[in-house]
């Protein structure tokens, strides 16, 4: 008998399969393997590393305080943090910076030597920092765009645009236009532009399989 893929196998799988709804572009951050970590859980990971953003950004100010203050183990502890936060989002490069920082304070006597590592680790949490807050930026630009969505409106719209897909009615187009334009801006952007597309090949079952987890995200956007 053939033996079984690896168990391991599966969190990239998973990360594969759900690569194009997660973020991307961030300087620093290796994505796939990021996610990879969080077993392909794009929502997850999207927080993991908004969390990271908040908990990491005073990191300069934490080691230098923590170089001036009566604990000579604070900030190797620190870094060992900064290390393992950095390897859980998938910034491997930080994460090994941050692993020679760590290093390098096991000899207090050895400032020069931790004065080289920590500006190699601040020169790249700034390069993973600045992408994660254009990604904060663009999510809070998303929420708000969310927020002022007329979902009754839309709503109403992808009821009738269900009818007319069920009918085959060419008219499908003209209400996938207006659903788009409603949209616009927010983060349902790309699932009714998904939408349009599929009515404009004529694609009318694929384009109902599209419209309902739509109708079903507008539900829920209302609670965020």
């Amino acid at each position: 008998m053939r033996p079984a893929a690896p168990a391991a196998a599966a969190p990239a799988r998973a990360a594969e399969q759900h690569a194009a709804d997660g973020p991307s572009n961030l300087p620093g951050i290796d994505t796939r393997a990021g996610l990879a970590r969080m077993m392909g859980k794009t929502a997850f990971y999207q927080k993991q590393l908004l969390k990271f953003l908040a908990s990491q950004s005073g990191f300069a100010d934490d080691f230098r305080r923590a170089s001036a203050g009566a604990d000579p183990a604070a900030r190797k502890r620190l870094a060992h943090t900064l290390k393992g936060l950095a390897g859980n989002i998938g910034a491997t490069k930080l994460q090994a910076a941050a692993a020679k920082l760590q290093a390098a304070c096991d000899d207090p006597r050895e400032d020069m030597a931790v004065d080289r590592a920590l500006a190699a680790t601040l020169a790249e949490l700034d390069i993973v920092l600045g992408g994660l807050a254009a990604l904060h930026d663009d999510k809070a630009a998303a929420h708000a765009g969310d927020m002022a969505v007329d979902r009754t409106k839309a709503s109403e719209l992808l009821d009738n645009l269900l009818e007319m897909l069920a009918a085959s009615d060419a008219r499908s187009e003209e209400i996938a236009g207006e659903l788009a334009a409603l949209l616009v801006g927010s983060s349902f952007e790309n699932d009714i532009a998904g939408i349009s597309s599929a009515v404009a090949n004529y694609d009318f079952d694929i384009a109902i399989k599209l419209v309902r987890p739509l109708r079903e995200k507008l539900a829920g956007a209302g609670t965020v």
